[in-house]
């Protein structure tokens, strides 16, 4: 492995320990928006750079049927996204991965 690659794979690997390290912190410190998120009749998800669920709020929970024990660490898009859009999903994780960035997303 070349000095390039190391760099990137060193770069990648603190990249997403400071994102996992401020999802803790905004999960923990919430506080306000914790109560909200949860209370809101709306539709939230948190998907890790590898796909895996990270949380869903309850409203999403109780539409789908699941408690959190059952969504966490499960792949998002082979979970809860039907197999005929796998390919459409699995690109914009692909560009919000690349991109560094969060998003919200609306599905019809």
């Amino acid at each position: 492995m070349g000095d390039v690659d190391r760099i990137q794979k060193r770069n990648r690997k603190s990249l997403k320990a400071r994102q996992q390290r401020a999802l803790k912190v905004l999960l923990k410190e919430g506080g306000l928006n914790k109560i909200l998120f949860e209370a809101l009749p709306v539709f939230f998800v948190a998907i890790d750079p590898s796909g895996k669920t990270i949380m869903m709020n309850e409203a999403l929970l109780q539409t789908l049927g699941y408690r959190e024990e059952d969504v966490v660490g499960k792949d998002y898009l082979t979970t809860f996204v039907p197999e005929n859009e796998h390919k459409e999903v699995a690109k914009v994780f692909d560009r919000l991965i690349e991109a560094h960035s969060l998003t919200m997303n609306e599905n019809s």
